[in-house]
C-alpha cells in the first residue's frame, strides 16, 4: 500500500502532465499507479511504435539524421542533442541529474538510436539510478572515472526531481518490453546498467487527457456524487464530510458563483469546416513530431467533425475567449482577420478544449455578448472566463463573474 506521501507525490506527477484527479481521490494505490503508467505510455505515443510485445529494436533501420525530439521533453531534447554533438566521442556519457548535483543522478549511455520513421527516433539507452549515499554510487563514480581515462567527456543533463522520477519511470516501463534476444555493447563498469529504450513524448491527446481526468463524482474524493453544493448549485459532493473539508478552497468562488448568469454558447470545431472554411491552427501543444497526427498526406485533425473530449466533466474550468473582428489590428498596423472569419475562439489551458464560433445572423447576438464581456476586463479582444460542459456541443459561460486573470 502506498503511504500519503506516495499517494500524494504520483498525484502530483500525474497533475503535472495534465492529469488531475480530486486531492482526496479514493482511488486504489493500484490503480493510480496504472493511470500514472498509462499517461507516460500515452505520452509516448509508444502503441504506434511498439504495438506488441516483445521489441526488438534491431529490427528498425540506423537513424540517421538529426532527432527533432521534443519538462520532461526538454530533458529529451538534451539526450538526443548529446547523440547528436558527441563531445566525448561517438557515444556521449551522460549524467542527469539535479542542478545542485547532490541528491539524484541517473547516469546514462546511448547505445543505438533506431528510426522508425523519418520524425520519430528510437533511443537504447544503458542506465542506472543512484541517490546521495546510496551503497551503489562508488560503482558509479567508477563508471565516470573509466570513461574520463578513455577521454570521454561526461556530458550533464540538468532535470528537476520530476522529471527525474518520470524518466526512470518511463524507462523501467519500456525496459520490459525489449526482447530478451536484443543485446547492447557494455564496457566493463556498466554490467549492472539498464537496457531500455526512449522515444519523443508529447503532451496527452485529448482523447487521453479526458480519460486519465475522468471524474464524475465527488469533487474532494470522485466517490458518487450525491449533491450539490446548495449555494452555488455548482460543486458536487458524496457527502457533509468532503464538503465541510472543502468549504475553505469552495468558498472564495461560492460567493461568486451564488449569483453567476450562465449564457449557453453553441460551439463549433475547425475540424467542421463551418461554412465549409477549412480554419488552420497549430498552437504550442500540437504534436508534429508523430507522423500518424500530422503527415504531408493528410490532416485529419482539420476534418475531424466529431466532438470534442470532455475532459472537465461536470466541473466549472476556466476558458480563454478571444473575439476576432474584421477591425483587429495586429502589431504590424494590418488587420488580422479577414470578414468572413470573424469569430469568437474557447479553450482551456491545455487546448483540450478548442472551438469557436463564426459571426453570423444566428450567432450575432452571441458575437456581441462575448464582445462586450472581454471588454468588461479591460482588453477588446481577449478575456477569461468560467465555463461548464453542458453537451457534445455545448458550453455554459458565466457572464458575470470572472476568474482571476491568467498567464496563458
Amino acid at each position: 500500500m502506498l503511504s500519503r506521501n506516495s499517494r500524494e507525490h504520483i498525484l502530483e506527477l500525474l497533475s503535472a502532465m495534465g492529469v488531475d484527479l480530486p486531492p482526496k481521490t479514493k482511488l486504489p494505490d493500484a490503480e493510480l499507479d496504472k493511470r500514472l503508467a498509462k499517461a507516460l505510455d500515452s505520452a509516448q505515443y509508444i502503441s504506434r511504435v511498439v504495438p506488441t510485445t516483445p521489441f526488438d529494436p534491431a529490427t528498425l533501420p540506423t537513424w540517421s539524421s538529426s532527432p527533432n525530439a521534443p519538462d520532461l521533453r526538454q530533458t529529451m531534447m538534451a539526450l538526443g542533442a548529446c547523440w547528436d554533438d558527441p563531445q566525448g566521442g561517438p557515444v556521449a556519457p551522460i549524467v542527469v541529474q539535479d542542478a545542485e548535483k547532490e541528491i539524484s543522478a541517473i547516469p546514462m549511455r546511448i547505445v543505438d538510436v533506431r528510426m522508425f520513421d523519418a520524425s520519430t527516433p528510437v533511443l537504447v539507452v544503458l542506465y542506472r539510478h543512484d541517490v546521495s549515499g546510496s551503497a551503489s554510487l562508488p560503482e558509479t563514480l567508477g563508471w565516470v572515472q573509466a570513461n574520463l581515462a578513455a577521454g570521454r567527456a561526461i556530458r550533464n543533463v540538468t532535470a528537476t526531481m520530476k522529471e527525474q522520477e518520470m524518466l526512470l519511470r518511463m524507462l523501467k516501463q519500456n525496459s520490459k518490453r525489449l526482447a530478451k534476444s536484443y543485446k547492447a555493447k557494455r564496457t566493463a563498469t556498466e554490467k549492472s546498467f539498464m537496457l531500455s529504450f526512449l522515444l519523443p513524448v508529447g503532451p496527452l491527446t485529448a482523447k487521453d487527457m479526458a480519460k486519465f481526468n475522468a471524474n464524475n463524482g465527488c469533487t474532494v474524493c470522485g466517490d458518487p456524487a450525491k449533491s450539490k453544493c446548495a449555494r452555488c448549485a455548482v460543486m458536487r459532493y458524496c457527502g457533509s464530510v468532503c464538503q465541510k473539508e472543502d468549504w475553505k478552497t469552495h468558498r472564495s468562488l461560492c460567493k461568486s458563483w451564488e449569483s453567476a448568469i450562465w449564457h449557453r454558447i453553441t460551439f463549433t470545431t475547425r475540424g467542421c469546416r463551418p461554412n465549409g472554411i477549412v480554419i488552420y491552427n497549430i498552437g504550442r501543444f500540437d504534436i508534429v513530431q508523430h507522423g500518424d497526427i500530422y503527415n504531408n498526406n493528410s490532416l485529419p485533425m482539420l476534418f475531424d467533425s466529431s466532438s470534442p473530449q470532455n475532459t472537465h466533466g461536470a466541473t466549472p474550468f476556466i476558458v480563454k475567449v478571444q473575439v476576432l473582428t474584421k477591425n483587429l489590428v495586429g502589431p504590424d498596423g494590418k488587420t488580422m482577420v479577414d470578414p468572413d472569419l470573424e469569430q469568437v475562439m474557447f479553450y482551456d489551458k491545455s487546448r483540450a478544449l478548442d472551438v469557436l464560433f463564426l459571426r453570423s445572423p444566428e450567432t450575432e447576438a452571441d458575437f456581441r455578448r462575448m464582445g462586450e464581456l472581454v471588454r468588461r476586463q479591460g482588453n477588446p479582444a481577449k478575456g477569461f472566463v468560467w465555463a461548464l460542459r453542458t453537451g457534445d456541443w455545448t458550453i455554459d459561460v458565466c457572464v458575470n463573474s470572472f476568474p482571476e486573470p491568467q498567464k496563458w
